[in-house]
């Protein structure tokens, strides 16, 4: 036999943003701004490297047939694939692989901070942002913040591009 129990009091939280940010911003704006945390965090230039090394056992690996030409970002030192698929929910999705470990890397920072954003929010980002995790060796640094650059460039080339495509103009 089934009791129904005593009614207790509760509470309710409602979260509301301004009209200016919505909540893709907002989760946009909150995993990058935790990854430069992250990376700030760590005094010596090898150990922001070490993470960010780590960082390659975690992007998924790029489907074979996604490795053609066209999905290839132009500009990097290492081969970088990136594939971009904007899903019915109206969210970008990243897909991206590259012969060079710390590519695959930099890459994954993107992919994580990027997929399942609005067109809109992948659009926002500059790269300026993305140096702040000041992941960059002396020696090689402009060779990443490239590499950082042309990426994210190609994943804003590809959301525009899917976005035409969707609105059929």
């Amino acid at each position: 036999m089934y009791t129904v129990p005593e009614k207790k009091p509760f509470t309710c939280l409602v979260v509301t943003f301004p009209p200016s940010q919505s909540l893709t911003e907002t989760h946009v704006s909150s995993k990058l701004n935790r990854l430069i945390s992250e990376f700030q965090s760590l005094p010596e230039p090898i150990d922001r490297v070490k993470r960010l090394l780590h960082y390659a056992t975690l992007l998924p690996e790029l489907d074979p047939s996604a490795k053609v030409d066209s999905n290839q970002v132009m500009g990097c030192t290492a081969r970088v694939w990136l594939h971009a698929e904007l899903g019915s929910d109206g969210k970008m999705r990243f897909f991206t692989d590259s012969n060079f470990e710390i590519s695959q890397d930099f890459c994954f920072c993107l992919v994580w901070v990027l997929s399942g954003a609005a067109p809109e929010e992948v659009m926002k980002i500059t790269t300026e942002e993305l140096v702040e995790m000041n992941v960059g060796v002396v020696r090689k640094e402009r060779s990443r913040v490239n590499t950082w650059h042309n990426v994210l460039i190609t994943m804003q080339e590809k959301t525009k591009a899917l976005v035409v495509e969707r609105e059929g103009k």
